[in-house]
């Protein structure tokens, strides 16, 4: 039952992320991951962070905000992201970074009080991650009261911790949808 239930789960809620559903944005917030120890970004980020110089080169969004924290590997992950962005062509201005995101609910929390700083209002945020990721960020986005969400994935290249991945997913789903959402503490 519960291998019926997993793969429902996986058909109804990472399936249909594996196709982009963008559109014009506000902003692009793209949500962090490893840094090598040799202070370069995973392959698993770079295919994030190239996502979004795709969108900002083709004039779907001109900010982005990059969201995580400072990994085992002792980088700060952000600023390591804004600068491969900044590497690509991207101009420093147009890059936020949120050194907090230790987690997909502390990214929400801190890009929604970032925005409510800048009186931005209602935007039109492009969520930017992997498709087995996408279900839970968006959820998590909704939850904090962002109607305007759209979703633009990483180009998918398989990996063994995928597996790992798209388990954890499952769970940490269910965890967000009955989350309270009310709470400070991510």
């Amino acid at each position: 039952m519960f291998f019926l239930w997993f793969i429902s789960h996986y058909l109804l809620m990472m399936y249909p992320y594996l196709k982009d559903d963008y559109v014009k944005a506000d902003l692009m917030v793209v949500f962090g991951n490893k840094v090598e120890k040799t202070g370069i970004v995973s392959e698993r980020l770079k295919r994030r962070l190239d996502k979004a110089v795709k969108l900002y080169r083709a004039g779907t969004s001109k900010k982005i905000i990059v969201s995580g924290a400072t990994g085992v590997e002792g980088f700060n992950e952000p600023v390591v992201m804004k600068n491969y962005l900044i590497d690509k062509g991207i101009s420093a201005s147009d890059i936020t970074v949120d050194e907090k995101g230790f987690n997909t609910f502390a990214t929400v929390k801190n890009v929604k009080s970032m925005l409510k700083e800048q009186k931005m209002h209602d935007p039109e945020i492009i969520i930017i991650t992997d498709y087995y990721h996408m279900a839970r960020a968006r959820l998590a986005f909704n939850r904090a009261g962002f109607k305007k969400t759209s979703c633009a994935r990483a180009e998918i290249a398989p990996e063994t911790t995928d597996i790992k991945s798209v388990a954890r997913e499952f769970a940490g789903y269910y965890y967000y949808f009955f989350r309270s959402y009310d709470q400070e503490k991510p």
